[in-house]
């Protein structure tokens, strides 16, 4: 079985993660809040220890090493993994995200796939907040914008992220109902933005997921329009719109219309996750769009596999010979992101840059990273 790299950290005490860095509840799509407690067994692979050989009763410090690709079972993701307290060099562990015994994991992750009915509620009820990741150019040292991150404080699950509420409602309403109050959200939190940062008059795009379903809606542009201008403050809202995949686009052409009228509004629109969705190439022939969004799951493995490193690269050279810009998703590691520095990929996100974030921490944030970028940035080209 292949395996690409994957650094990151969490500690167990009894088979329970009690800590996880960054890198560890990335892998895992989960916030750290969410990932504390869940349980980490041990299953029996080619040149692991025998479990009782383990140091189970008391707390296990454990390195990633390697992440395996076996990730299409729903929840499981299986890592190779050693750490310095254990003797052993191919220790596999499975986390999954809920506290169930093994013949149970079939359902594990479904059992928190809401209902539309209950969407609508948490919707209407202000369960749901916008957290922001960073975008960087990791040239220059410098941040770029951020994307808007849908998060749901659910009263009985905790936070959950998209994968839990999205796929419920893609092909409804209220995917449309949820992509305008973040666009709303967005707008409020540029003009609270705004006297918070220490460069006057800097403007930080917000990116935005919207569905396709926008691209159809009749009344889309005119709602865009006025998310632009933030109300009574006046404040003019640099929205990018990221475009998620759904099958809902039968007509391209309409569909090219509109993103053409987001561009005349000054407003990007970018193709999410690019190279896991059949449909995206078509989009990316028919489709006016700015830019693309390189997946994280070609990003993550560019490093140690030769093949995602190819793919890496012409993705790239399709992108600049459609003068399309490129966005990395999945940069965890300083070598991935002079990996993509190499191939002239110069923005990118992921959780080695930053993790997303409450909006309230963002301007410190920024003015930390800008004044003492990272190794791999180097500040001084093209300024």
């Amino acid at each position: 079985m292949p395996h690409r790299p994957l650094p990151g950290h969490f500690t167990v005490r009894a088979q329970t993660i009690v800590w996880a860095d960054a890198s560890a509840h990335a892998l895992l799509e989960y916030e750290p809040g969410q990932l504390i407690g869940r349980p980490a067994q041990l299953l029996q692979g080619e040149g692991s220890p025998a479990l009782a050989q383990l140091p189970r009763p008391h707390e296990t410090e454990v390195d990633f090493e390697r992440a395996s690709l076996r990730t299409a079972g729903g929840p499981l993701r299986t890592l190779q993994l050693h750490g310095e307290r254990m003797d052993a060099q191919q220790v596999l562990w499975t986390c999954w995200p809920a506290a169930r015994a093994t013949e149970a994991l079939g359902d594990a992750d479904t059992r928190v796939a809401l209902s539309r009915a209950q969407i609508a509620q948490g919707l209407a009820a202000g369960e749901f907040r916008l957290d922001y990741q960073p975008k960087v150019d990791m040239a220059r040292g410098r941040v770029i914008g951020v994307e808007a991150l849908v998060r749901w404080a659910h009263p009985e699950h905790g936070w959950l992220p998209p994968r839990h509420f999205v796929p419920s409602i893609q092909d409804d309403t209220l995917i449309e109902e949820l992509g305008e109050w973040a666009l709303r959200q967005a707008g409020l939190q540029c003009a609270a933005w705004a006297p918070a940062w220490r460069e006057p008059g800097r403007r930080m795009p917000i990116s935005v997921n919207i569905s396709p379903r926008h691209l159809v809606r009749d009344d889309f542009i005119g709602q865009l329009a006025q998310h632009l201008r933030c109300g009574d403050a006046g404040i003019s809202v640099p929205l990018e719109l990221e475009l998620l995949e759904a099958p809902v686009l039968d007509d391209l052409d309409d569909a090219a219309r509109v993103v053409r009228a987001c561009r005349d509004l000054g407003v990007p629109v970018l193709l999410d996750d690019f190279g896991t969705g059949y449909a995206m190439l078509s989009y990316l022939r028919a489709l006016p769009v700015s830019g693309i969004k390189l997946d994280r799951s070609y990003v993550g493995g560019m490093v140690d596999d030769p093949r995602d490193a190819a793919i890496v690269g012409g993705m790239l050279a399709l992108a600049r010979s459609l003068d399309c810009e490129v966005v990395a998703e999945g940069v965890t590691t300083p070598a991935h992101a002079r990996a993509l520095l190499a191939l002239g990929c110069t923005q990118g996100q992921g959780f080695g840059i930053a993790a997303p974030m409450r909006p309230q921490a963002l301007p410190a944030w920024v003015e930390a990273f800008e004044a003492q970028p990272p190794g791999w940035a180097q500040p001084h080209i093209g300024v």
